[in-house]
């Protein structure tokens, strides 16, 4: 029974990736205007009886892990992920808006200078990372130019502190746009990514809007 319903919810995500056919000018005008200088993701998801919010908040978890392993492949760079202690609190917390998931990646990619080692003790050092986190959900009705295959919807939205971004730690500039358009181009329809480069830059699909 969990299998039937893990692969529904599969096809339901599957239909939101085809979702996308509101016009750039007609994405843009139902974004809300960014209250913080930092990127950040916001969007929408089916709700369905079959799959707990939880469930659904892994699923989008392993979705932008998924799509910022196939950005870095198409970057021609190395990621090692990273353990991290306290990675999630799913087990401890039952309210939804609360839900946290964070994943960490070394990039190894000699051409842009970021550098991973790994010492005798197996810790991982390295001057760059991507830093993926999933923070809560929201029960919303999703907006007009949102097509989802549900009219119930969770939302999640600049407040909640879902991102996926690439650091430096020596202060090298990494072609982040690049990076994230790429991540853009593997996520669903109705995920937005907001970049604050170059006064600020919604991508959606792997396109900036405009």
């Amino acid at each position: 029974m969990y299998k039937n319903a893990h692969a529904l919810f599969l096809s339901f995500l599957a239909l939101a990736f085809m979702s996308g056919c509101t016009f750039s000018t007609e994405k843009l005008a139902m974004l809300p205007k960014p209250q913080v200088e930092r990127p950040f993701i916001l969007g929408w998801q089916p709700i369905t009886s079959e799959i707990s919010g939880k469930e659904a908040h892994r699923e989008l978890h392993k979705n932008y892990n998924e799509a910022v392993t196939s950005a870095a492949s198409e970057m021609g760079w190395t990621l090692k992920r990273l353990v991290l202690t306290n990675d999630s609190n799913l087990s401890t917390t039952f309210d939804p808006t609360q839900y946290r998931s964070t994943s960490r990646y070394s990039i190894d990619a000699p051409d842009i200078g970021c550098e991973t080692t790994v010492q005798e003790n197996e810790r991982v050092l390295s001057n760059c990372l991507v830093n993926v986190n999933v923070g809560g959900f929201e029960g919303v009705q999703p907006p007009d130019g949102v097509q989802l295959v549900t009219s119930r919807a969770w939302g999640f939205d600049q407040s909640m502190d879902h991102f996926i971004k690439v650091q430096s730690n020596d202060g090298r500039i990494l072609p982040e746009l690049a990076f994230s358009k790429l991540v853009s181009a593997n996520l669903p329809s109705s995920v937005f990514m907001y970049l604050p480069q170059e006064g600020g830059v919604w991508l959606n699909g792997g396109e900036i809007i405009q």
